[in-house]
């Protein structure tokens, strides 16, 4: 489910991400910040045209650290539950379940008079 919610998460954002790079290019800074429509067209009635490179980086730095924080976020949550293996499988519930059945009939046996 986490892997799942993640990947739709980043799927999400770089499209965004994809969105916002192409209205860089195609917009003025001025219109990006100012006016979130796509008019091009400035107070005076004049055509604008241009491209904000500024956008396009910002808007590709900002998915690239947030890509990295989450698998990163994400990796280390699996390198810290890999107590027994690599694999997510490689963890043997048996091996504490076989030691809480034991100190169980110990203490069972302590109790019996």
């Amino acid at each position: 489910a986490v892997y799942t919610a993640v990947t739709i998460y980043l799927l999400c954002t770089c499209y965004d991400t994809g969105h916002l790079f192409a209205r860089g290019l195609n917009e003025p800074c001025h219109i990006i910040a100012e006016h979130p429509t796509t008019n091009h067209i400035d107070d005076d009635g004049n055509h604008l045209n241009g491209t904000c490179y500024r956008s396009c980086i910002t808007v590709v730095i900002a998915e690239y650290i947030l890509i990295f924080t989450f698998l990163s976020i994400l990796k280390a949550g699996e390198k810290l539950s890999e107590p027994y293996g690599t694999k997510a499988y490689h963890y043997d519930l048996g091996a504490d379940l076989d030691n809480l059945w034991k100190e169980g009939q110990d203490i069972l046996k302590s109790m019996e008079v």
